[in-house]
């Protein structure tokens, strides 16, 4: 099938539009599942590997990205590409030199951490088109692990003061010193949720650093979560552990690749709820 046959068939109207804004108009009113089933079949004619992948971060798909021999030496390329060099200043990104060299856990630079967080891709799994997002596990434990703290937050606040500063005694009780005391509090809760927002995001890059160091010093694995979103299309979660299954997945079979890996997603549950529980502990003694 051809795409105007493609847009015909699932979004009329489409390839007759006069203007962008029109053909914007009518892609956003499209239905998810419209939607999927063109990106389906648009997957089939534009794509490269043994699983029809792309990768929908522009930087990274400018790269070649089935081309490279393996994740780590595609993200290190890309990671030295986004730092400064004196020797190509004043060129464009797509101007600077960059070979397809392979590059192992044990030889990249030293202040390298992988950019893999959460990005977007399109691929067919086991025959199926899917929407994935890929992570390193550091990435993906710190993003679940600084959601439970966020709700931890939210629900500790009542019990971290003492009650009477914001609730009068029973005799002094009244409508207006309940309001009072009502605006008070929310204006102290308001006050205590931002200061730990603020000194949760200045300490974020120590924890990455800190888990990232730590599940560099274990073994490869990688972690495939498998779920539908709200309106039934299905999405995968790629998770690599550390730098060295990154080095073992290569961008043209990654299917095959990280199916060979694959272990049990519970490893990177119990990380999550561990750094949780850390960034907890060192609140109560920084923020509170």
């Amino acid at each position: 099938m051809s795409e105007q046959q493609l847009y015909d068939r699932y979004l009329p109207g489409y390839t007759d539009a006069h203007s962008e804004d029109e053909r914007q108009r009518l892609w956003f009113l499209a239905s998810p599942q419209a939607r999927y089933k063109i990106h389906r079949g648009l997957q089939q004619r534009h794509c490269e590997g043994d699983d029809c992948i792309r990768f929908r971060d522009q930087e990274r798909a400018e790269l070649g990205p089935v081309a490279w021999p393996d994740l780590l030496s595609l993200d290190v390329a890309l990671w030295k590409s986004r730092q400064w060099n004196p020797d190509f200043f004043g060129l464009e990104s797509s101007e600077t030199p960059i070979t397809k060299q392979s590059v192992s856990a044990n030889n990249k630079p030293d202040s390298y951490i992988n950019s893999y967080s959460g990005e977007r891709m399109q691929l067919f799994y086991e025959s199926r088109f899917v929407y994935a997002r890929i992570y390193s596990a550091a990435h993906y434990v710190l993003m679940h692990a600084k959601l439970l703290a966020e709700q931890w937050s939210q629900e500790r606040f009542r019990h971290h003061l003492p009650i009477e500063l914001y609730t009068p005694s029973t005799n002094e009780r009244s409508f207006t010193t309940s309001l009072v005391n009502i605006n008070g509090y929310q204006s102290l809760r308001k006050h205590f949720l931002q200061d730990f927002s603020d000194w949760s995001e200045s300490q974020q890059f120590n924890w990455l650093i800190k888990l990232n160091d730590e599940l560099n010093k274990q073994t490869a694995a990688a972690y495939i979560i498998e779920y539908e979103d709200d309106d039934g299309i299905p999405w995968i979660d790629f998770v690599c552990k550390n730098d060295s299954a990154l080095n073992l997945i290569r961008p043209a079979h990654f299917v095959e690749d990280i199916q060979r890996i694959a272990a049990d997603s519970t490893f990177i549950e119990h990380q999550a709820l561990k750094l949780a529980s850390r960034i907890e502990d060192e609140c109560k003694g920084k923020c509170m």
